[in-house]
């Protein structure tokens, strides 16, 4: 993180504040540089292939704050901007811990169930085996089902 504290390249922010993120309470919030990805979000002269990742990048950020309204909100604009599959499961997947986050387990069940669905799908692919989008969007699935398992007294 040393490294890419003082960015400006909102795609260095992006996988920084990711990878700092993939567990809860880390790292301070305060110390990412969720800023830059906020500039890109808002510039206009951010590539439109990138915009789905920097609202993934806010909603993982939101999640691990706890402004779990905000990161569902930051999932469906991601998810509108029609992602690839790994950008996908891991949307499910923060949408799962956010809803249960929210107190909506059915929600939270679904989107567990969908994302379980479409990790194990792309994990049965040779050229997706190993992407570091679906080895995070794995880690935060694991986190996913034992919360979920844990608030349903299972």
């Amino acid at each position: 993180l040393e490294l890419v504290r003082d960015t400006t390249d909102p795609e260095k922010a992006e996988v920084a504040c990711k990878l700092s993120l993939l567990v809860p309470s880390m790292i301070e919030l305060d110390d990412l540089p969720i800023a830059v990805v906020d500039k890109a979000l808002q510039d206009g002269n951010t590539p439109s292939y990138l915009l789905p990742w920097f609202w993934t990048c806010k909603s993982l950020y939101s999640l691990r704050g706890e402004m779990h309204d905000s990161a569902v909100n930051f999932v469906e604009k991601s998810q509108s901007l029609a992602p690839n599959d790994h950008l996908r499961a891991l949307n499910l997947s923060i949408l799962a811990l956010a809803e249960q986050g929210l107190n909506r387990p059915h929600e939270a069940s679904q989107n567990l169930s969908r994302a379980t669905e479409l990790v194990d799908e792309l994990s049965q692919m040779p050229q997706h085996q190993g992407h570091h989008d679906l080895v995070i969007a794995q880690v935060l699935l694991r986190e996913a089902e034992a919360t979920i398992k844990e608030n349903s007294g299972s």
